[in-house]
């Protein structure tokens, strides 16, 4: 991606810092796992990922500085990268996407993640209803056969269902 060099410009700095955190918080989660071999496979991204992630949040920042001292401060560089990077749209979509992971958490990930591919292809993909459920009747039996019966993949248990 380009580098945020002026009002306007997308920002990486609240993705980056999100992630620096997520993977803090996985290294110390696997600090405490009672078999080295368990924490094996999540450190050796991890080792890759802190830097990664501590590295693009200070090359951001540093250009998220450069940015508000070219607009005028930080409420015109706001303003114009608001413009610019559609927030209304963005917000609706991480709106959607908390809501897949309290949903998630209340009736399971077989219910929500069909719903979030109904959800996207009505709102985003402008479909309709038949495509909609079509392909989210797929994803349910992909989702159930395949990960569920075939690789025996665990979902994560939810609070109605267990």
């Amino acid at each position: 991606p380009a580098e945020p060099s002026q009002a306007g410009t997308p920002s990486h700095r609240p993705l980056a810092g999100g992630l620096l955190a997520a993977f803090a918080v996985a290294y110390a989660i696997t600090r405490g796992f009672d078999e080295a071999a368990t924490a094996q496979f999540p450190n050796a991204i991890l080792i890759t990922a802190l830097p990664l992630a501590g590295w693009v949040l200070l090359r951001d920042v540093l250009a998220a500085r450069g940015a508000v001292e070219g607009a005028g401060g930080l409420g015109n560089a706001f303003q114009a990268a608001a413009e610019k990077g559609d927030l209304g749209q963005s917000l609706k979509f991480i709106g959607v996407i908390l809501a897949v992971f309290v949903i998630t958490y209340l009736v399971g990930q077989l219910v929500a993640l069909p719903l979030f591919v109904a959800a996207y292809l009505v709102t985003w993909g402008r479909y309709g209803w038949r495509v909609t459920l079509g392909y989210a009747a797929v994803a349910a039996i992909v989702l159930w056969a395949f990960y569920g019966r075939l690789m025996g993949l665990l979902f994560h248990p939810s609070l109605l269902f267990g």
